[in-house]
């Protein structure tokens, strides 16, 4: 990829750009290089078809990302020459105030760059497509500083139009210039902006009885100040604004809950002080995590939902590196609760009746593999449905190699079992147990499954004739959750059937259940056909 960097008005080659290009949606890969004396770049062995290219040199506008494909032409990018802004910020005193934030809104539709000409750049052959730039929107935040200890500040790199300057700090109200117009390559110098002091407004958010009310988010908007500002309830349910005066609206945003609003005028007085109250009683559910050995447990993720069907609200938070957690804003109890954690097996506790002090245990997750393999040829056998059911119950399907495996499973005693339509089922008592070491898996001998052969045949009615969604299953007592059906013709076929001599038995909600006369010997991996069931009872009927 070729191009070159150039002054959008004169057309003078611009040194030192830097030139960056991004591969991909997300820009994860990376490439700079610096123009050189005539403006020019040039990259080579570049991967990817998705490219995205930035400009930057002092003194101009940044471009991009302007997008380019290989095998496109070479690119001009004409960087528009920046303006400035530049001022102080003080007090009603005139002295300098150190620390304030100074923001930059553009207003209106900022002038773009002009578009590139159809022209060669000599680095590479062929036309220079034109590059395009989006337009800020009105009151768009384009650039941020903070003044220095003279209260002095630069906001640079402006693309040219309106701007509107806005200042704020903590001990001071916000305050905001008047509409300032800047022009391409120049400063706007002398901006003076006077801030005045502001109150402190401290308050608390509490329920009906009173007590204060953590994690509660808390708004307060003022005419003055373009967005809100937003804040959430400590543990006893305080806030606090800083640099607050004139008139304002302090809201509390429940979570499910009508919101408390309150509006005042501050004027003079270094604090001033206001409760908000809910007309609800809300709770903190708080607690700790811990494992088997009585450790706290940091990261875990907590899911706390009210058990009452006229409250369904759900929560959640994390457990702080001591296993120490805390939920607000809940109803009353009962409570359920959920534990996640990457290194544990999840822990569920079904009803919680108080708010304090609850204790939840997370097992340490044992991971639980194992091999399931035709025991004729010993190859692994995929598609076998593999199921632990115990303290916890999951299924799993081996792999085609024949592999499975269980991840994060609570210790304890369960019982495993293996089913394939074509083959014997098996089962197995397991007790996992704590791992010595965390990434050591617990691992189950390799398991056999039996071939099976298949039975085919037909069901009949008393009457003679044939019936249709019959079950149809073998052994004594049949095993019928591994039944299967007739169809029209009356006809079925029992795959995974043991080798030796069965029987037969079939039923149907009408013609009634019987099994089969004469028994039949089946053989592995092949098929016995002719096993004939007649039922005592007649769909007729």
């Amino acid at each position: 990829m070729a191009g070159q960097v150039t002054d959008a008005h004169t057309g003078r080659a611009i040194r030192g750009a830097e030139v960056t290009l991004a591969t991909g949606v997300l820009g994860l890969h990376t490439r700079r290089i610096r123009t050189n004396d005539r403006g020019r770049f040039e990259l080579s062995g570049i991967v990817g078809d998705d490219q995205s290219l930035y400009v930057e040199a002092d003194g101009y506008v940044a471009a991009g990302p302007l997008r380019h494909r290989p095998g496109e032409p070479p690119v001009t990018v004409r960087l528009e020459r920046a303006s400035a802004l530049e001022g102080r910020i003080v007090d009603q005193r005139g002295l300098p105030i150190e620390g304030a934030l100074v923001r930059a809104f553009g207003e209106g539709h900022l002038r773009a760059a002009p578009a590139s000409t159809a022209e060669s750049l000599g680095v590479t052959s062929g036309p220079v497509p034109p590059i395009s730039a989006a337009r800020s929107g009105a009151l768009a935040f384009v650039r941020q500083v903070t003044t220095g200890p003279d209260g002095d500040f630069r906001l640079p790199n402006l693309r040219p139009g309106p701007y509107t300057i806005a200042a704020s700090h903590d001990d001071f109200t916000p305050t905001e210039s008047e509409r300032l117009q800047v022009r391409p390559g120049t400063a706007r110098s002398g901006i003076r902006i006077v801030m005045r002091p502001g109150a402190e407004l401290a308050g608390r958010v509490v329920d009906e009885r009173g007590n204060g009310l953590e994690g509660i988010p808390v708004e307060l908007r003022t005419p003055e100040e373009r967005l809100p500002r937003m804040t959430v309830t400590a543990s006893d349910g305080s806030f606090s604004f800083r640099g607050v005066g004139g008139e304002v609206k302090v809201t509390a945003l429940p979570y499910d809950l009508p919101p408390v609003r309150e509006s005042l005028e501050i004027g003079n007085d270094a604090l001033v002080t206001i409760e908000l109250a809910l007309l609800s009683t809300l709770y903190t559910l708080r607690g700790r995590v811990v494992d088997e050995r009585g450790f706290g447990v940091g990261g875990a993720l907590l899911t706390v939902s009210s058990k009452s069907p006229q409250t369904p609200i759900e929560r959640s938070a994390k457990s702080d590196a001591d296993g120490m957690f805390s939920v607000p804003a809940l109803p009353e109890p009962p409570f359920e609760l959920n534990a996640e954690h990457p290194a544990f097996s999840p822990a569920r506790i079904a009803e919680i009746e108080t708010h304090d002090d609850v204790r939840v245990v997370m097992s340490a997750g044992v991971t639980f593999l194992g091999e399931v393999i035709d025991a004729w040829t010993a190859d692994g056998l995929g598609n076998v449905r593999v199921r632990l059911a115990g303290p916890i119950t999951r299924d799993a399907e081996t792999r085609n190699d024949g592999t499975f495996v269980f991840r994060r499973a609570p210790t304890g005693t369960y019982d495993l079992t293996f089913s394939h339509p074509d083959y014997e089922s098996q089962s197995r008592r397991v007790v996992l147990e704590p791992p010595r070491y965390v990434d050591r898996p617990q691992e189950l001998d390799a398991i056999q499954l039996e071939p099976g052969g298949i039975v085919e045949g037909e069901v009949l009615d008393a009457q003679s004739e044939p019936v249709a969604n019959a079950e149809v299953a073998w052994g004594d007592p049949p095993r019928w959750e591994r039944a299967a059906r007739t169809d029209a013709r009356g006809a079925f076929r029992l795959r995974g059937v043991p080798a030796g001599v069965v029987w037969i038995t079939a039923r149907h909600p009408v013609a009634g259940e019987d099994f089969s006369a004469d028994s039949i010997t089946v053989r592995p991996l092949e098929t016995s056909p002719g096993a004939f069931v007649q039922l005592p009872g007649s769909l007729a009927e």
